[in-house]
């Protein structure tokens, strides 16, 4: 390969280009430029390693550049118009029809000098295969791990309440930039952006500016298969997604008791009715069981139970006998419904 011409600015870059068409011919499928420019200089990281593209004729053909800046010429090249980055939540970098003109020799490609040859890269030790994969922004990680973790200790909170490691690497993934951007990502919904939000956008805000990066482009490229959201291994999966099913029963819960309390505020004020909605109330009896009792009377169905329930009580014991034990306690319960009117002209109550 030729050098880059000594002038400032711009040089022909007619070989770099050749080399970067011909990496993305030969990994078949498309991938971002952060992996191109990772295969044409020879970094073995573990998503290079795991898809086998070290095996590719063209991996670490370029390795007298850095992987930045074979990725500064990607970019290059599709701002130019020989390279095409596809719009979604990947922007995979594919050929299009002008690609020959460069692969033909047809013309000569101008592209920036690089900063720096050779440039020593950081080595990927953090990246831990039980943990992230190598195409995460892992410092971003830790910053947004170790915020989650000191507000779920002053909340006296499990951590996943605030934000699974599902999506703080959904985050790390994409740089979100909103709060659509943010609620667009599987877990976080309404109530989490409202609590959580501005302070997420805020240090991810300042992580880019910080390290310089694009905000709204995404670290992560596609690769053969849809990625499992949950984590690429099965354990870490499961774990993920029992952290975040708690987290929405835990959410759940708390929405229930805080409608309740709505309930109870509505009916005291006596502003029961408005022109679209009416509040029912209706009195019931919440029936359970006085466990203590139960366990006097029969020791061994509730060891073989560990908690007696209504429901299994009535499996094991006839109702006559069963029914000293039954705890009946009176309730409101409350419904809203929405008016229906069948036409404008109705008279409204």
């Amino acid at each position: 390969m030729s050098t880059l011409d000594d002038f400032p600015g711009t040089a022909d870059g007619s070989e770099q280009a050749k080399l970067i068409l011909e990496c993305i011919r030969q990994l078949q499928w498309p991938y971002g430029a952060t992996h191109i420019g990772q295969v044409i200089a020879g970094k073995k990281l573990k998503k290079v390693l795991d898809q086998k593209h070290d095996q590719l004729p063209v991996f670490g053909t370029g390795s007298h550049y850095s992987a930045e800046q074979w990725k500064a010429w990607v970019n290059e090249l599709v701002s130019q118009g020989y390279l095409t980055r596809e719009p979604g939540l990947y922007p995979v970098i594919t050929l299009n029809e002008r690609s020959v003109e460069i692969t033909d020799g047809l013309i000569k490609v101008q592209l920036s000098r690089p900063v720096e040859v050779k440039v020593a890269e950081p080595k990927p030790a953090e990246v831990k295969a039980e943990d992230l994969p190598a195409t995460y922004d892992l410092k971003l990680y830790e910053t947004l791990r170790i915020w989650r973790n000191h507000l779920a200790e002053e909340q006296q909170n499990p951590p996943y309440v605030i934000l699974t490691n599902g999506d703080i690497k959904a985050i790390c993934s994409i740089y979100p930039r909103s709060m659509e951007e943010l609620t667009a990502i599987k877990g976080i919904g309404p109530r989490k952006a409202e609590n959580y939000g501005e302070a997420i956008l805020g240090i991810v805000s300042a992580h880019v500016s910080e390290n310089g990066i694009v905000q709204g482009n995404t670290l992560t490229e596609a690769p053969h298969d849809e990625p499992n959201p949950w984590g690429s291994d099965p354990l870490e999966a499961a774990y993920n997604m029992q952290e975040y099913i708690q987290s929405l029963q835990d959410e759940l819960k708390k929405t229930k008791e805080e409608l309740e309390a709505l309930y109870e505020r509505i009916a005291a004020s006596g502003a029961m009715e408005s022109e679209q909605y009416r509040l029912w109330s209706e009195e019931k009896c919440r029936r359970s069981i006085d466990q203590a009792l139960f366990y006097s009377r029969y020791p061994e169905i509730f060891l073989r139970n560990a908690k007696i329930t209504l429901a299994n009580a009535q499996k094991e014991i006839p109702p006559e006998a069963l029914e000293p034990c039954i705890i009946r306690e009176a309730h409101t319960a409350y419904k809203v419904e929405k008016r229906v009117y069948e036409s404008t002209d109705q008279e409204r109550p």
